[in-house]
């Protein structure tokens, strides 16, 4: 517990909100996850052009679609022009794509392959069922 309130406290008021949605605890712990990696990217390529901030001085949006975007600090966004990026996560992964040049998105999904060959026999008698693992 004091390791997410620790966590939680690194993210915006609103994303706070957002996370706590979860009704899993993996999920929400996948979504504190997702953002923490935001901030360590943005750290990571800011930081090496000698640029430093702390977590608390990054702020982000939304685009009216819910994109999220690096807004602030200002003067960081004023130097180096838009920095895009993209979480996703599911089950036990997340994926993180980010771009100083454009748009940039990215899905990762989880997938869970379950089978019973009388059902698999009864709904599909002639077909070739396979998966990719």
């Amino acid at each position: 517990p004091a390791l997410l309130e620790w966590a939680l406290s690194a993210l915006q008021d609103d994303e706070q909100v957002r996370v706590q949605r979860f009704v899993f605890v993996r999920d929400l712990l996948s979504a504190v996850a997702g953002r923490l990696l935001i901030r360590s990217a943005i750290r990571a390529a800011f930081v090496a052009a000698d640029y430093s901030f702390t977590n608390s001085q990054l702020g982000f949006g939304r685009t009216e679609r819910g994109k999220p975007f690096l807004d602030a600090p200002k003067s960081l966004c004023a130097k180096t022009g838009a920095y895009n990026f993209n979480v996703s996560h599911s089950g036990g992964f997340a994926v993180l794509a980010a771009s100083d040049a454009r748009l940039i998105g990215c899905d990762v999904e989880q997938i869970h392959i379950r089978s019973n060959t009388d059902k698999d026999k009864f709904f599909f008698p002639h077909a070739v069922i396979f998966y990719i693992p």
